[in-house]
């Protein structure tokens, strides 16, 4: 088998194929035959060396916290999964692999009518969004703002406020005015034509920064309304003082994955969860290169996925 992974740190051209041997399943574990995998921004931050001092990492680095695929051997100790059953798995890392061992904690069987593509893009993003909703303790009847509404976490995070019973306000930019529409934003403020705080100001009861990299010049702070929720997705260069409203997402300790697939299946069956898949490209390190590339440049709203599926290109179009 081989993993796809880089020896250094670097642009999109470190990666490289790297061969390993076959992994074999712990009592509590599967082994999964990959069939696809999500790129995402934490991938290229690890490329890039982002981490290297708090998080030093052996090399070579596998990057990787989301696939698809097929279970081709079950531990001991496994008795809700068999072989052939179709999954999901959220991890740390390594997901860049044809091969995975997962704990049966991280991983969630894929209905029949989903495509395994289409899975491969559901957990990083779809497990911060419910732990966004979490850590916020969301009403129904309340008003959330949502920054950056049409990246990854942002789609999921509108379909799910929607679901439950939240009032939605969406900044994308003007050309993603119709995706953040049809998932279910109630307004829409567009960043690059309009100023969305003198727009929406003091109006969110939670207001939710999910804008590539946390930079959003502020515009949250102004269309909180006193004393309201705020959560940001990327750790803040500084926090406010005596803010006890301000809030990172992992303040609460990580997320209950369970629990996360279990409410992205709910929503999925009873919401009809759209996953918005921008591009398709090669299970290779060509295929990550690429991707990579892709996400280092200003780039069409949603996922990149490495599939080894040849019948699939892109999700249904909206």
């Amino acid at each position: 088998m081989f993993r796809i992974g880089f020896n250094e740190f670097g642009g999109p051209e470190v990666f490289t194929t790297i061969p390993a041997e076959l992994p074999t399943p712990k009592a509590n574990q599967v082994l999964i035959k990959v069939v696809a995998f999500g790129i995402n921004p934490y991938d290229v931050r690890l490329r890039r060396g982002d981490y290297q001092k708090q998080r030093p990492l052996p090399w070579p680095i596998v990057p990787g916290t989301e696939l698809a695929g097929i279970i081709s051997a079950i531990g001991s100790d496994v008795q809700d999964y068999q072989v052939g059953d179709r999954v999901m798995n959220y991890r740390p890392r390594g997901g860049y692999s044809e091969y995975v061992t997962a704990s049966t904690a991280k991983i969630a069987k894929v209905p029949e009518n989903l495509p395994l593509t289409v899975a491969a893009g559901t957990p990083n993003a779809g497990i911060a969004a419910f732990g966004v909703l979490e850590l916020l303790h969301v009403e129904p009847g309340k008003t959330i703002v949502i920054e950056g509404a049409s990246g990854a976490v942002g789609s999921i995070l509108i379909q799910a406020a929607k679901y439950r019973g939240l009032h939605v306000i969406a900044t994308c930019s003007s050309a993603n005015h119709d995706l953040v529409l049809h998932l279910g934003a109630d307004e829409v403020g567009l960043y690059d034509r309009e100023n969305v705080a003198a727009k929406f100001p003091s109006v969110g009861d939670y207001v939710v920064n999910a804008v590539s990299n946390g930079q959003d010049g502020g515009a949250g702070a102004w269309m909180r309304k006193p004393a309201s929720q705020y959560v940001t997705l990327t750790e803040p260069e500084f926090r406010p003082a005596g803010d006890d409203n301000f809030h990172v997402l992992g303040d609460n300790g990580p997320t209950d994955t369970a629990a996360a697939f279990s409410f992205l299946s709910e929503l999925r069956t009873r919401a009809e969860l759209y996953i918005n898949i921008a591009e398709t490209l090669p299970f290779s390190a060509q295929g990550v290169t690429e991707a990579h590339a892709k996400l280092d440049r200003h780039h069409p709203a949603g996922k990149y996925i490495c599939t080894k599926d040849p019948n699939y290109s892109k999700h249904i179009q909206l």
